[in-house]
């Protein structure tokens, strides 16, 4: 996980967390638990999703010093995700079951203060990924995604169930790509702008790799190809020269491709 000032690198399920600077180790921690997700903000903040003894899940947060100065803990909820903000605000997505029903909320809290800023819930749905910034916070599950301001959903979107295959969340946009569930092979991205409102959608007919949004550009990697798309200019369609998985987005300009056995910087000409 990386933030402006600090690399956070751990084992998902394992048990060790580090986190690193350009340089040098600067942390190690061993929690008792396996680790579920990390969080980290621009300042080098960072929060530690596990369990604790005798409860279901805990949240622990590192200021940049790393001190831990806040811990939140949940006998009956079992955390899925965590997100530290700038302003130290933590978010937490949570699922039980009540009454034989799944259940899903968002959790808002300001570190060192006890009660909740704000819960959000919904029924039948399972979180993937959520955001809180400084407008509203972002709160994606496997039926659609819901954009709340003080825990009211303010703009939502259903999708059919089992058809989200990746999402990427960024500052302004954000991504979704959906299998159509039709005959053969017919993938549909669609890409949002911070409201909530699709601003663009693209049907691709071969399987998509990853997905990426960084400032107003979406990266979009296949097989053969890395697609760019960027508000108010031309699509770009990079054809590849090697087997790539994931791809990092460096700069608007920059990415990095990274398969199996290699890792390739690319400049992006327009």
């Amino acid at each position: 996980v990386c933030g402006d000032k600090y690399l956070v690198i751990y084992d998902l399920g394992g048990h060790n967390v580090r986190v690193y600077n350009s340089f040098s180790l600067l942390f190690e921690e061993s929690f008792r638990y396996p680790v579920q997700c990390v969080s980290i903000n621009s300042e080098g903040a960072f929060c530690v999703v596990t369990s604790e003894k005798n409860y279901r899940s805990a949240v622990f947060v590192y200021d940049r010093n790393f001190d831990e100065t806040y811990r939140w803990l949940s006998s009956d909820k079992l955390a899925i995700g965590a997100f530290l903000s700038d302003r130290d605000e933590l978010s937490i997505s949570t699922i039980q079951v009540i009454d034989g029903e799944l259940v899903s909320e968002l959790l808002e809290l300001k570190i060192g203060e006890k009660d909740l800023v704000s819960s959000f819930s919904l029924k039948g749905a399972l979180p993937l990924m959520h955001r809180s910034e400084r407008k509203n916070a972002f709160f994606i599950t496997d039926l659609g995604f819901h954009i709340l301001k003080k825990s009211k959903s303010v703009a939502s979107q259903d999708f059919v169930q089992g058809s989200i295959l990746k999402v990427s969340l960024g500052e302004n946009r954000f991504a979704v790509l959906c299998d159509e569930l039709s005959v053969g092979v017919n993938y549909k991205l669609s890409i949002y702008d911070d409201e909530g409102k699709e601003i663009r959608s693209r049907k691709f007919s071969e399987t998509i790799r990853d997905l990426k949004v960084y400032d107003d550009s979406v990266y979009v990697l296949t097989h053969t190809e890395l697609y760019v798309f960027s508000e108010g200019l031309e699509d770009l369609c990079i054809a590849l020269d090697g087997d790539y998985l994931q791809v990092g987005v460096l700069a608007e300009n920059c990415v990095v491709l990274c398969g199996d056995t290699q890792a390739k910087i690319q400049i992006l000409k327009r």
